[in-house]
């Protein structure tokens, strides 16, 4: 049965099954999303295979992810089919059109799927520099147990900043990993409008890696972070360099000045604010030559057309062996 149907069998009806909303769901993402369906899959796919050769190589019994991001890799239709029905369970209480319906159940699942496929590549680009080190005999040596924390669900305590893990290389090479980190209580730089920055507004990079044992990077017990040696950025979807975001953090910075910002400009605030030693921005997918010469102006280096084979970002994990061992 059409998604459309079972929609009208449900609004017009005087009892709702739970089975059939459920079932409105399912048919939905099947007519709607069969594109963006292969896609996901494939890439999940591809990404649990990677974790299993992380664990593997490195010998690791665990890697965590969020709640909502384990349920995708365990089985990306179903955690669909589950977060459409929550959005309707609501919705249709509200007894939309069904050109209202078709619009927000397209934006549950767009944002979904968005959502999940950039995580996973940014996670893809960390478990990467893992897989190509094998050679070097890395081992996980915080958290003491070995396993790898790739979700900073209950990390941040005590005002410190931790990281997600550290790897040991060749016994005594270390380089701390911090993903998404908790943004700084307060910045190196001084702000338009205020001493401070929200914890919930400042923006914050995919990757950042410290060389050596980190395991703060709050300066000296101050509330100024300390400067990475290398910060990465992941972009994921076609023609990223065009696009604008809404950016409440670097509104803070501007005093208001700039609200929707490119992807160029979030990078050129990251190098402001952080002041890394080193900028790597890699890319799922291929970036015209324009636009890596305007990042290399800003000693950003690029590694594009990447996809979801952990060897091609071989030059930052080059980079990263050369820099220390």
């Amino acid at each position: 049965m059409e998604w459309s149907s079972i929609f009208n069998d449900l609004i017009n009806g005087d009892e709702w099954s739970d089975k059939l909303i459920l079932r409105l769901a399912e048919s939905f993402i099947e007519e709607c999303f069969s594109d963006e369906l292969k896609l996901l899959m494939a890439d999940v796919s591809r990404y649990n295979g990677l974790c299993d050769d992380v664990k593997s190589l490195l010998r690791v019994d665990y890697i965590f992810h969020t709640k909502n991001f384990s349920s995708l890799l365990k089985d990306p239709l179903e955690h669909l089919h589950n977060v459409l029905y929550a959005k309707l369970k609501s919705l249709l209480v509200k007894k939309p059109s069904i050109d209202d319906f078709k619009k927000i159940a397209n934006l549950t699942v767009k944002k979904c799927v968005d959502t999940n496929l950039r995580i996973l590549f940014q996670n893809f680009v960390a478990l990467s520099i893992l897989y190509v080190l094998h050679s070097f005999n890395p081992r996980i040596v915080y958290p003491e147990n070995g396993w790898l924390h790739l979700t900073r669900s209950r990390m941040q305590k005590d005002g410190r900043i931790p990281p997600n893990f550290v790897v040991m290389l060749d016994g005594n090479v270390f380089l701390s990993f911090f993903l998404e980190a908790p943004r700084p209580i307060k910045w190196s730089v001084r702000l338009s409008d205020a001493s401070n920055l929200p914890l919930h507004a400042a923006p914050r990079p995919d990757l950042m890696i410290y060389f050596g044992w980190v395991d703060d990077i709050l300066s000296d017990g101050s509330e100024i972070i300390k400067s990475p040696d290398i910060l990465i950025e992941c972009k994921e979807i076609d023609g990223w360099w065009k696009s604008k975001r809404r950016s409440e953090g670097i509104r803070h910075l501007t005093n208001g000045g700039i609200e929707n910002v490119s992807a160029i400009k979030v990078i050129e605030t990251y190098a402001n604010l952080y002041n890394p030693g080193k900028i790597f921005l890699i890319s799922k997918v291929k970036v015209p030559r324009g636009v890596k010469y305007m990042l290399s102006l800003r000693n950003v280096e690029t590694i594009d057309d990447v996809g979801l084979n952990p060897f091609n970002i071989r030059r930052l994990a080059d980079f990263l062996v050369n820099s220390k061992c």
